[in-house]
């Protein structure tokens, strides 16, 4: 027996988050609004009438969600891709690098750059001010 920690199934996705479960929703309200429709035109009523119909107007308000719930979940499954080919190129440049650590040839190239530049100096000193001597402090401040 398998352990699932969601109630949703396997897939651990809302089903109303599937590209399947929104195409089946907007199949069901295109049907509906066209049925009502029908029915709007077999009881005489005009075009003008037609669009003004309360349920006409809530069923295109439902496939124009489904729609753009569609446009999300196609987007939403691009960036996942292009995030996994990121990763993916990260992870082979990775290897690249171990690989060729590895080798030595990275080893080699660090340790002759350690040997030709010495290490950087922490403070540089001044040199004295032009007209007074190295060791010459300042005169103290008259008092008033």
């Amino acid at each position: 027996m398998v352990a699932r920690n969601s109630i949703f199934g396997e897939n651990e996705q809302m089903p109303s988050k599937e590209q399947s479960v929104r195409e089946a929703q907007k199949e069901y309200f295109l049907r509906k609004s066209e049925e009502r429709i029908q029915s709007l035109k077999e009881k005489g009523v005009d075009d003008v009438a037609i669009s003004k119909d309360p349920q006409v107007k809530r069923y295109k308000a439902k496939i124009k969600q489904i729609n753009a719930a569609l446009q999300r979940i196609d987007q939403l499954r691009r960036q996942t891709e292009t995030l996994q080919q990121r990763k993916e190129q990260k992870r082979a440049e990775k290897e690249a690098a171990r690989a060729a650590e590895i080798a030595g040839e990275i080893k080699k190239k660090e340790k002759k750059k350690a040997e030709e530049e010495p290490p950087p100096a922490k403070g540089k000193k001044k040199a004295p001010a032009a007209g007074k001597a190295p060791g010459q402090a300042k005169a103290p401040a008259k008092k008033k």
